[in-house]
């Protein structure tokens, strides 16, 4: 039976003494279908950005504080007859203020001029500014340019507030430090001191797990900050240790799943077309999980949120259960199987697609290193078709055509990225099949990428550090950079992009030492925008 709704929006309370003061995510979730009422879609105002988890967002203006008893009605019908027409209701800008709960309640007909339903039960959602709107210049920002040498760097290790802006004291002495930045995963921090005084001891005795944080310095830049997880003290000294700020969403439970499934949510007739919602990119679905993880309760790391996104992608289309892994876990797994790359540097959370650079560094070469680098074919990588299929008999294949009078056929078969490409047993249309399959097509072609000709690949050896002669800055070593690196010193001469993987230092009486690893750049470290790109991915 159609029905229409009605939906009503007020204040729940003032917002809470702390910064950035949020509420709990999961009411604010956009309600499905069902079966009882299935055009009852309580949708976010159209004229505001939103993300696709139902938080509203107030990009910029103020509005009139809300009151308790302030109520907002809006019909979901445009007109008589056309009962669950409309999902979404239009809102004058400005109308959710950030660090508000707002309630909402639907009611339903059974036609267009029957008697209304009550009200449901109150459901809340919370406003907040858009993720991002502190970040600033991004970090890679002329990152090809020359920024001298290394050197040798000093530190001074601080300890703030959760948040990163109310300074408690230093570390001093910081005995010795250790901390990393890390390509899809969560970095750490060290600091261990001794020697210092009882002024200083009386500062430590008063730290605590997340709710203080660890804050790095190089030369007076910040380069490293994140929550304290372990403190361990002896009768004469004291050892922190930390995690960078992506820890904060490793802690939050998503509460709230989602279905980025191809499906028709709407068929068309004459001259309209079908609206079909679905296949989402990885790094638009990263940012929207980094927000729900954060919105509740913020340690000012939203504000700084990157999210890098263009049309080419990778696309996702899971359907994820609520309350069924953490934030991260549901990120990470992106990472690992769906095109997603991350890192956090300082409090920034950086999100991008695997086959893009975050920048592009000078070259380097053997001389730049402690050790030369090691130079190596892996013929087990090597594929000339590629096939990725949802193990019900949809598939997408390539071939590289020029590998295969040297090579002949050396084939791979993998599954698709995501959990719902048509999953067995489901009955697809001819639309959602065929999305499906260049879905598994765009797929195979990121797979069959630097696989032909068999990879050559220069890897650094373990351990390796950077000669502080090297020419570039600390703050060009981004996990997710690329750069050419040239080896001259073996048989099989070689210059090849690079991926930086990760950067490991070591800090102490001694000195500074500077570990990089290093990965193949995809397509060859072509401009993923390119004609020649494209064609080899």
């Amino acid at each position: 039976m159609n029905r229409f709704a009605a939906a009503t929006k007020r204040v729940l309370q003032q917002p809470p003494n702390r910064t950035p003061p949020l509420a709990d995510i999961r009411p604010a979730r956009r309600p499905s279908h069902s079966a009882r009422h299935p055009d009852n879609i309580a949708g976010n105002p159209s004229n505001i950005p939103r993300n696709l988890d139902g938080i509203a967002q107030n990009p910029s203006g103020i509005a009139p504080a809300p009151s308790d008893d302030a109520w907002i009605t809006l019909l979901g019908a445009v007109a008589p007859g056309v009962p669950g027409a409309e999902t979404t209701w239009v809102v004058q800008d400005h109308t959710f203020i950030p660090t508000y709960d707002y309630e909402w309640q639907v009611r339903t007909y059974d036609n267009a001029v029957s008697i209304a339903s009550d009200w449901s039960s109150s459901f809340t959602f919370h406003a907040i500014d858009s993720p991002g709107k502190e970040a600033g210049t991004l970090p890679t920002a002329g990152i090809g340019r020359p920024q001298g040498s290394l050197g040798c760097g000093t530190y001074r290790v601080f300890l703030y507030e959760q948040g990163g802006q109310k300074l408690l004291g230093e570390i001093t002495p910081a005995t010795k430090l250790n901390f990393t930045r890390v390509r899809d995963d969560i970095s750490g921090c060290t600091v261990f001191t001794n020697g210092y005084s009882s002024e200083c001891g009386s500062l430590y005795a008063s730290i605590r797990s997340w709710m203080h944080e660890i804050v790095v310095y190089r030369d007076g830049v910040r380069v490293w900050e994140g929550p304290i997880t372990r403190i361990a003290y002896t009768q004469d000294s004291v050892e922190f240790e930390a995690k960078d700020v992506m820890a904060y969403v490793y802690r939050r439970i998503m509460r709230a799943g989602y279905n980025d499934a191809y499906r028709l949510i709407k068929k068309g007739s004459g001259s309209t077309p079908d609206e079909y919602l679905g296949l989402l990119s990885v790094v638009h679905r990263a940012a929207l999980l980094v927000t729900q993880a954060l919105a509740p309760f913020d340690p000012n790391v939203l504000p700084y949120l990157t999210a890098l996104e263009f049309a080419s992608d990778a696309k996702e289309s899971r359907v994820v259960a609520d309350w069924s892994r953490s934030c991260w876990e549901e990120i990470d797994d992106l990472a690992a199987t769906a095109g997603l790359d991350y890192c956090a540097v300082g409090r920034r959370i950086l999100l991008w697609d695997t086959h893009r650079p975050l920048g592009r560094l000078p070259e380097m070469r053997d001389g730049d290193f402690s050790d030369s680098p090691i130079v190596t074919e892996y013929g087990m990588q090597l594929a000339t078709f590629f096939a990725v299929t949802n193990g019900s008999g949809v598939v997408g294949w390539t071939s590289e055509q020029k590998g295969m009078v040297p090579y002949g056929p050396i084939e791979q078969l993998a599954s698709s990225y995501s959990d719902a490409e048509g999953a067995a047993g489901e009955v697809m249309t001819p639309e959602a099949k065929a999305a499906a399959e260049k879905a598994l097509i765009d797929q195979a072609k990121r797979n069959i990428s630097g696989r032909w000709p068999a990879p050559l690949v220069v890897r650094i050896p373990d351990n390796t550090t950077l000669s502080p002669k090297a020419n570039i800055g600390f703050q060009q070593l981004i996990p997710g950079v690329w750069l050419p690196l040239r080896s001259v010193n073996t048989p099989r001469q070689v210059s090849q992009w690079q991926k930086l993987d990760s950067v490991a230092v070591e800090a102490s009486d001694a000195g500074e030492q500077v570990h990089v690893v290093f990965s193949p750049a995809p397509n060859g470290g072509m401009d993923p925008d390119s004609d020649m790109a494209a064609e080899a991915d």
